[in-house]
């Protein structure tokens, strides 16, 4: 049994410094600015755009697409970027990685340089946090859509851009289908990170076939040992998202997701919230949590974003400034 004292305490936690790897720009925009930006009331912002009960990836995907209709403007994607850093600043931050969709976002036509470039400008809009930017394709998208996406990460890699990703329903587009993109990357040497095992076992496969070393949730390899033997003896990095796993039905609540047993195991994990806003839950939130059901110590937490940064898409010379908060 764990000593009591060493059970972290709410303040404690939310002194401590953080890692986030797993952050949707979309998906975390708070309600009073998606009010400001739309004109509409608390109500009808949260019935949008939060989920109040346990849905399916359809649906979650769906909650989207409010907050991605108030990003089609410099000026609202530059007010939303600098708010998110600003809020990642309040819970300790000191480095992140934000996922950013580009093809959403240009409905009045803006072009790939403009969102891009905008986004930057107001993650960069902080000294306090490092930011850098995971470029999403889309399942179900065009492949030429899908095709600038990558030669856009091409362009703006070392530029504030550090990694391709592909999100969207696992369950209706498989990842089997998009597999040559991250070929095409791994040739241009472009860093990737892959959203698989949220609805479909087979994508995690596929994913190892990529030699991806990170994993967007990847929850679902506790079904398969051979799975879990493969991430754990390749220390690939499960990017875990509790509060949002528990929200697209996995798991009946927090206490019956495996966060526990990757960790007891020491398999190489990392705490993220994913989408604050459709989950109505900031990291802080998630670590307070995860302490009070599994007793999470500050030295677990510790651990976990060493995990993170060790992981991360930072130059070997900069995770070597930023261990020294978790060493």
């Amino acid at each position: 049994m764990r000593d009591l004292d060493s059970l972290p305490v709410a303040d404690d936690l939310k002194d401590l410094p953080k890692v986030e790897l797993h952050i949707h720009l979309s998906g975390s925009i708070p309600i009073e600015l998606m009010m400001k930006l739309s004109g509409l009331s608390r109500e009808e912002v949260i019935k949008k755009t939060v989920a109040n009960e346990k849905i399916n990836m359809f649906d979650f995907v769906n909650k989207l697409d409010f907050p991605n209709s108030l990003m089609q403007t410099k000026e609202n994607l530059y007010l939303i970027s600098c708010d998110l850093v600003e809020r990642l600043a309040k819970e300790n931050v000191v480095y992140a990685e934000v996922r950013l969709t580009p093809m959403l976002h240009m409905e009045k036509g803006l072009t790939y340089d403009d969102i891009i470039e905008t986004v930057l400008e107001g993650l960069n809009s902080n000294p306090k946090v490092k930011v850098n930017l995971i470029l999403c394709m889309m399942r179900g998208a065009t492949t030429y859509m899908n095709a600038e996406t990558l030669k856009y990460t091409i362009k703006y890699l070392n530029k504030g851009v550090c990694a391709l990703d592909i999100s969207g329903d696992d369950g209706l587009y498989p990842l089997r289908d998009y597999m040559k993109f991250f070929e095409l990357a791994a040739l241009e040497h472009v860093p990737y990170t892959i959203h698989a095992g949220g609805s479909n076992i087979n994508d995690l496969y596929d994913a190892l076939v990529l030699h991806t070393k990170r994993i967007g949730n990847g929850v679902k390899a506790v079904m398969d040992i051979d799975l879990l033997r493969i991430i754990y003896y390749k220390k690939i990095l499960l990017e875990l998202a509790p509060s949002n796993d528990v929200v697209l039905g996995q798991y009946e609540d927090i206490g019956m997701h495996p966060i526990n047993f990757f960790l007891r195991n020491n398999f190489n994990i990392c705490v993220n919230s994913n989408n604050s806003t459709v989950v109505n839950v900031d990291l802080n939130d998630e670590y307070e949590k995860l302490s009070k059901t599994f007793n999470f110590t500050i030295d677990d937490f510790k651990k976990m974003n060493l995990n993170a940064i060790n992981s991360s898409f930072l130059s070997e010379k900069e995770k070597e400034v930023y261990r020294k908060y978790f060493e």
